[in-house]
């Protein structure tokens, strides 16, 4: 199946704001980045749950580290992505001290 935006794909992509930037630009390329992590992230949130220790409590904090670990990278990357939304989770003051 193919999507057609009707945008075209010069090496150039829009954000959430409206703006262009080229495919290139470093922000583009910590969408990647931060995507990358978040799948990591998962992965070993997946094989720490099918793991023999999985009803230890330390391999439960560490899961659930892991996840608030994830919930921030979706934040960071909504921030990345310049969206105005007010319906969507935002970077705020107490998960950089979390950080």
């Amino acid at each position: 199946m193919k999507i057609y935006t009707k945008f075209g794909d010069k090496g150039f992509t829009k954000l959430f704001s409206g703006d262009i930037i080229s495919k290139n630009d470093p922000l583009v390329k910590s969408y990647g980045k931060i995507d990358t992590l978040i799948s990591f992230i998962g992965f070993s949130k997946a094989l720490l749950k099918s793991s023999k220790y999985k009803k230890n409590k330390e391999i439960n904090d560490i899961i659930q580290t892991l996840e608030n670990i994830q919930l921030l990278c979706f934040k960071l990357m909504t921030d990345l992505a310049g969206t105005n939304s007010k319906n969507v989770q935002r970077i705020n003051e107490q998960d950089i001290k979390q950080i």
